[in-house]
């Protein structure tokens, strides 16, 4: 009598998980709106700067200035309220106007919304940043640090991010050298979470 029900369960809680990796894991360019307001403020944060640096990725490095580490979601929930089923993508696009097109000081970003500092998130040079002033960033920040370089790092055009995904091998890739770049020590690992 026993084993039907611990079977059941099993597969009741294989199914719930794989339908939460499925939903984790997403094209960003594809994710809508609606789907966006439904995630939490940490996955629409990675999500928010994954497509930042996506937007970026033909860039060249050296035209990678200064810009807001962290993607603060308010202005974005107000733009996607009007349209539901526009993609994020396209909302980011709107709003970094001239910044993706190799004006980096642009200063246009999203404002805070309830429940988020109403401080700016801090200035950075992503491509830039050494592993000890990555291990300085408030602990929040450090994954939208990543997912942002993660999708500058998409030159091949591929948009598909585990929005879960944890800091995965920085500390690895950092500890023999932390004075390095970050990005020279993430560059080859970035796009194989």
């Amino acid at each position: 009598m026993r084993q039907p029900w611990t079977i059941s369960l099993l597969v009741l809680t294989l199914a719930v998980t794989a339908g939460a990796a499925e939903k984790d894991r997403v094209d960003a360019t594809q994710v809508r709106c609606g789907d966006f307001a439904t995630r939490s403020r940490e996955q629409q944060r990675r999500l928010l700067a994954f497509l930042e640096g996506y937007a970026r990725r033909d860039i060249a490095a050296s035209q990678i200035g200064e810009i807001q580490v962290g993607g603060q979601t308010a202005g974005l929930d107000s733009a996607c309220a009007r349209e539901p089923e526009a993609t994020v993508w396209s909302k980011v696009r709107e709003n970094m106007g001239d910044e993706s097109s190799g004006n980096p000081e642009r200063t246009g970003r999203i404002e805070t919304g309830p429940g988020e500092e109403k401080t700016s998130p801090p200035r950075a040079k992503p491509l830039e940043l050494t592993c000890e002033e990555f291990n300085r960033l408030e602990t929040k920040r450090q994954p939208e640090v990543l997912f942002w370089l993660d999708g500058y790092d998409r030159t091949d055009g591929s948009a598909v991010v585990d929005l879960e995904r944890g800091l995965g091998g920085y500390e690895s890739a950092c500890r023999a050298s932390p004075r390095q770049s970050l990005w020279t020590a993430l560059e080859p690992t970035l796009a194989n979470p």
